[in-house]
């Protein structure tokens, strides 16, 4: 219960990103088809959830901190890629992967460079 408590904003948009990446509901086609906009939208779903991890995270030692708002989002992103194949139309796109992986590493340095003016954490 305490995990719970103390992630509960991690777990709630790991969820959400999970439903995102695995629904195949009919409301996808009503999404406009503009190029790239998947793109943006994979980057910035990852950037908050990074930013999340970290700002739950802040007080913990810097390894530990890397290895939970870095390593674990950028492993659940490569999982939900892989997953995403096993609910039709949804396909694995190693482009999002990268997007993913762009909006972590974006998304970790905004919330330590907000979270660092705010505290004297290094």
């Amino acid at each position: 219960m305490q995990f719970i408590k103390k992630y509960f904003f991690s777990i709630v948009v790991a969820i959400g990103i999970f439903y995102l990446s695995t629904t195949t509901s009919s409301a996808l086609s009503k999404v406009p088809k503009i190029e790239g906009l998947d793109k943006i939208v994979h980057f910035l779903m990852y950037a908050g959830f990074a930013f999340v991890l970290l700002w739950e995270n802040w007080g913990k030692k810097a390894i530990l901190r890397y290895i939970v708002a870095i390593a674990f989002p950028i492993l659940y992103g490569g999982l939900m890629e892989i997953i995403q194949q096993f609910f039709p139309p949804r396909t694995t796109d190693f482009f999002d992967f990268l997007a993913n992986t762009a909006g972590v590493l974006v998304g970790y340095f905004v919330a330590w460079w907000f979270f660092k003016r705010k505290t004297s954490e290094p």
